[in-house]
């Protein structure tokens, strides 16, 4: 069970549903479901595709007027012949946007894809570093060697 404010079912929101396979995932990971339900009614599913990897999600946007003269909603996992250590991850907010254009930027997830520009930014810097490094030690020992050349000529 999961209680939530009037704000959080505000209608500029919507309710967001997703699941996914954990890192250890073994078997058939197809088959997991995850059910929203409010005030007995079911409000949306998410299932676990075939072709989900490392951070991908199935997730659904739904709409949330059934949420409005509630204060729960409940998430019910129907494993269907997963592994007993199996780890599935499930996901349930909500987010402001439409359900027209629910994406999966809505799902709160571990924000891998910020960690990768991180990575590809210290790379980038990295490289500049070892570039202006390079020139300038070039330079230095060109310097170096030309005032060597005039000691020795002296």
């Amino acid at each position: 069970m999961t209680n939530y404010t009037a704000d959080d079912a505000a209608s500029t929101n919507v309710f967001v549903l997703a699941i996914r396979p954990g890192s250890d995932s073994t078997g058939n990971i197809t088959l997991p479901r995850a059910f929203a339900t409010v005030g007995g009614a079911n409000v949306g599913c998410a299932q676990i595709q075939s072709d989900q990897e490392d951070d991908d999600m199935d997730y659904g946007c739904y709409g949330v007027t059934s949420f409005a003269s509630q204060t729960a909603y409940y998430v019910t996992l129907m494993p269907n012949g997963v592994e007993v250590s199996t780890t599935i991850e499930v996901y349930s907010g909500f987010s402001e946007g439409t359900t027209g254009a629910c994406a999966s930027s809505y799902v709160s997830s571990s924000g891998s894809s910020i960690w990768l520009w991180v990575i590809i930014g210290v790379i980038v810097v990295l490289a500049v570093v070892i570039i202006a490094g390079a020139i300038g030690g070039f330079l230095y020992m060109k310097k170096k060697k030309s005032s060597y050349q005039l000691y020795e000529d002296a």
